[in-house]
């Protein structure tokens, strides 16, 4: 039998909100303990001992807005000569009502007090008494709030971890569990769950500012975030495979491309790419120079690295990379792009899918050629080879896994921010 750890149930915030409230006492000390002093420095001590700085900082500015305006409402009661009794009732329920309204966490305790002495008790000059439990307010909250971020400051990075690292496990299991043959299929939504958790625990990790470890926090949080941002994508796409098994899916249609090679009137070399054919140099840098026709019709001359000859699925590859335009996947069309041309005026053109491309060596000497179709082995063309683009009458079908459309995918995956570096 494994025995459980013994944890304290003393943790590092309890000790903090007692050492806050025992400096703001010792503090409210030297200039007359009183039984309100006390409690007003009590517990502003203990309202900025937060899990973090911006709750730390946000109940500071609560509890100093709220003392303030219970003083001024008891002022204005006073002023306008209404009885006590129905002063108080009638400020706290504008204390409620104003705390519910900006949903504040904290319960309004000093404002409510503040407000029930100044009106209730005749001894009490309102204004005098107001001023001075701010003031015993912000001593409180001003300790807590040094001590909260100096002493044991909270740090959630080792949590994370272990989520992240849970997550990971159970990742592992979900792709077990799917393709082990058993008919009962496991859910992703508890998977979710978990991703939701850390996606909370990383806010808590942003809002710590760790002032000692700033610029490390920042860089933990960027990755982190990507990491998070992957889990959440992974979930998605195990839930759309547990339904593969059911047949509960749809399917796109990619247009291909028929490549062949001609060498001395005879075909040598015929490929089938569903994302590109490249024509570039050899392992050693050097400018060649292609001609591309179309439909025995001259297109282009090309002086530079190579050219691209991509499909719409292909457009958001190597393509996309050398300066092509983005083209939806569904699409039937043809991109030649060329890469890193000389000729600046030419960039790329998008054909009707109608069209076959001729593309033939010219004055390239010796120098190393290659064909490439989907990055697969190299092929070595020679000076007088003319290869030959066209669409193929074959084509693919895909399994969507993602409800979003071909946007939103590639914002996300493309753009650091997605659709928001748009705004």
């Amino acid at each position: 039998m494994r025995l459980r750890s013994w944890r304290s149930p003393v943790g590092p915030r309890i000790l903090k909100t007692a050492l806050a409230v025992t400096l703001a006492l010792a503090v409210v000390e030297h200039y007359g303990a009183s039984p309100a002093k006390v409690v007003f420095a009590t517990i502003g001590a203990m309202s900025a001992v937060g899990p973090t700085f911006t709750a730390s900082l946000l109940a500071c500015l609560t509890q100093i807005c709220g003392v303030a305006v219970g003083g001024l409402l008891a002022l204005t009661m006073i002023a306008l000569q209404i009885p006590p009794v129905i002063g108080v009732g009638v400020g706290i329920v504008g204390i409620l009502t104003g705390y519910q309204y900006f949903r504040l966490k904290l319960v309004p305790v000093l404002p409510c007090l503040v407000l029930v002495n100044a009106c209730l008790n005749s001894a009490v000059e309102a204004a005098p008494y107001a001023v001075g439990r701010l003031w015993d307010t912000a001593i409180g909250l001003a300790i807590g709030m040094v001590v909260n971020m100096l002493i044991f400051p909270y740090d959630n990075s080792r949590k994370i971890r272990r989520t992240m690292e849970g997550l990971d496990r159970d990742l592992i299991l979900f792709l077990e569990d799917l393709f082990d043959g058993d008919e009962h299929l496991p859910e992703a939504e508890a998977l979710a769950r978990k991703v939701d958790a850390l996606e909370g625990q990383l806010l808590l990790f942003s809002q710590q500012r760790l002032l000692l470890h700033r610029a490390r926090q920042k860089r933990e949080l960027q990755c982190l975030r990507s990491c998070e941002d992957i889990a959440r994508e992974l979930v998605v796409e195990l839930e759309a495979l547990r339904k593969l098994k059911d047949w509960d899916f749809q399917t796109e249609q990619r247009m291909m491309l028929d490549v062949t090679v001609q060498r001395e009137g005879r075909q040598i070399y015929t490929n089938l790419g569903l994302n590109d054919a490249v024509i570039r140099e050899g392992p050693i840098s050097h400018v060649i120079h292609l001609k591309i026709s179309s439909d025995g019709r001259h297109l282009a001359d090309i002086a530079g690295d190579g050219v691209i000859v991509a499909t719409p699925t292909g457009s958001t590859a190597y393509s996309l990379s050398a300066g092509g335009p983005v083209v939806e996947p569904v699409a039937q069309t043809m991109v030649v792009c060329p890469i890193c041309t000389h000729n600046m005026r030419f960039s790329s053109y998008v054909l009707s899918p109608e069209h076959t491309l001729t593309i033939e060596l010219e004055r390239n000497g010796r120098k190393p050629v290659y064909l490439f179709v989907d990055e697969s082995r190299a092929f070595s063309l020679k000076a007088d080879d003319k290869i030959q683009v066209r669409r193929s009458k074959h084509t693919v079908r895909l399994v969507r896994l993602s409800e979003r459309s071909f946007c939103e995918i590639f914002a996300q995956k493309m753009l650091p921010g997605g659709f928001e570096d748009e705004k």
